[in-house]
């Protein structure tokens, strides 16, 4: 007891950063060395009431006058763990200090109350941001041809080491990692066990992990596995109806997993073909519920930013062909802008696979890579026929000289989106146009004759006037126009310089 209060009075003085207090009666030259002096005698009565704590719980064996051994109720070694759990006797571990025989018996504990829990390489708790960093790595590879992901992040293969080999999702291995079928052939076997073809219910998956070990997962991780086994099995989860978008750590009993009627192979290999026009960069895909999920999002993302411009086109290009005397009939962009606009314009619908279905059956160009390329220019084409160009590209063909620049114009609307943009023609014609009318020559104004009698008060002429020069000649007009028996004959032409 003497060491033991001893060792108290040293931790506390110290610890609690008062040893300028215990010390204030020595000389300062004097503090240091009998600062360490303490210190090294509180160190060992730690390490003194350490050894005697283990030596009572029977981690070390018992040194002569460590232990009291007067006391007859002392319990003996064997009976010092009491379990409350019947199943659980557990027995002191031979083991090096007090913390390994707490965690070794934790250990067994645990393992007598869930035999089948996962041996997870790691003592910190996993964390849900863990739980969803893992299961959109597997959502992954659940969508490549042979269930294997490459995973470049070196802290996503330990988590993947840590959390989904433990779980028996799949094995990291060097760099790749592969899926596993535990799960699916389980949960398989059970339903066909139990003559279940159609949805399953979250509370049956869950009572099967539990057979016929005890594994004791919290929520997030048995989540984790029931998200993965509806991943693999082409499977939705739906609770009152509503499809689950995002991951859910504590999925509700009530929750059923529904199987995802899937494109037909034919109707898939031709909604990949045109997606695949749209969107360069889109790897081959086979048809299972994530890649239905992922064409679907991706090609509504491609539409969306251009559906508008696809939806204004028709009219505009239909516009410009009257300005440019072409037949509609043969103009493929025309042409091209109709199908383009069917396209964005079909029912909306929240279904994956209904919208993957809708592209396979569009109306398409008999030369696919066209139409693509028509979709693709259209945020780029639309600005250059705006109703001011259009009006004036209208009078290319009653100018002299313009017949050139007419056939080109003429040309443009014959070939696709693809063999020549059409914006950069637009515009360069556009200007070619502007410049035409500037250079014609200028016609003298015809102002129709004053009647007999009638005087003039007021006649002239402005060329390339600006604002402030229109607008003083004109005030001056107006103040005869006070008089009502004056009247104005006037021509002008109004133009914009490029």
């Amino acid at each position: 007891m003497q060491g033991k209060s001893q060792a108290a009075f040293l931790h506390g003085s110290f610890g609690s950063g008062k040893s300028h207090f215990i010390l204030s009666h020595l000389a300062p030259t004097d503090r240091p060395s009998a600062k360490a002096l303490l210190e090294n005698q509180r160190s060992a009565l730690q390490e003194r009431m350490r050894r005697a704590l283990e030596m009572a719980y029977g981690i070390l064996k018992a040194e002569p006058g460590i232990l009291d051994e007067s006391d007859q109720k002392q319990l003996p070694s064997d009976k010092q763990l009491q379990s409350l759990h019947g199943a659980f006797q557990p027995r002191l571990p031979a083991v090096s200090n007090l913390e390994q025989a707490l965690r070794e018996i934790l250990a067994k504990e645990l393992e007598a109350n869930y035999p089948g829990h996962p041996a997870f390489p790691v003592d910190k708790e996993i964390s849900l941001d863990a739980v969803r960093k893992v299961w959109k790595e597997v959502k992954e590879t659940c969508k490549t041809d042979d269930q294997r992901l490459e995973i470049v992040d070196h802290t996503m293969r330990d988590r993947l080491r840590e959390v989904a080999q433990p779980l028996l999702l799949g094995k990291m291995g060097e760099t790749h990692f592969l899926l596993n079928d535990h799960w699916r052939n389980k949960f398989e076997q059970e339903m066909a066990r139990h003559q279940i073809s159609g949805p399953v219910r979250v509370e049956r998956l869950q009572e099967w992990m539990e057979q016929p070990r005890p594994m004791g997962l919290p929520a997030r991780l048995k989540a984790l596995i029931v998200y993965t086994f509806a991943e693999q099995t082409q499977r939705q989860l739906v609770r009152q109806g509503l499809a689950l978008r995002d991951f859910e750590a504590d999925l509700a009993a009530d929750v059923e997993l529904c199987p995802m009627e899937l494109p037909s192979d034919e109707i898939w290999a031709r909604a990949w073909e045109r997606a695949k026009l749209l969107l360069p960069d889109l790897y081959p895909l086979n048809c299972t519920m994530a890649n239905v999920e992922l064409l679907s999002q991706r090609v509504g993302e491609a539409l969306q930013p251009r559906r508008q411009a696809l939806l204004d086109l028709p009219a505009k290009l239909r516009q410009l062909c009257q300005a440019t005397q072409v037949d509609p009939a043969e103009s493929p962009r025309l042409n091209h802008s109709r199908l383009a606009a069917d396209l964005v314009n079909l029912p909306e619908t929240k279904d994956a696979r209904e919208r993957v279905e809708q592209l396979a059956r569009a109306r398409w160009s008999d030369v696919p890579e066209e139409l693509a390329a028509f979709v693709r220019g259209a945020h780029t084409m639309l600005p250059s026929l705006s109703q001011e160009n259009l009006e004036m590209l209208a009078e290319l063909p009653q100018l002299a000289g313009g017949q050139d620049l007419l056939h080109e114009m003429q040309e443009a609307l014959q070939r696709s989106e693809q063999a020549q943009p059409l914006g950069p023609v637009v515009e360069l014609g556009r200007k070619q146009v502007f410049n035409l009318i500037r250079s014609r020559p200028q016609t003298p104004a015809t102002v129709a004759p004053a009647p007999a009698r009638a005087k003039r008060l007021k006649a002239g002429q402005l060329k390339s006037a600006n604002k402030d020069e229109a607008k003083a000649e004109l005030q001056k007009i107006l103040e005869l126009l006070e008089d009502p028996k004056v009247r104005l004959s006037l021509n002008y032409e109004v133009w914009q310089e490029p």
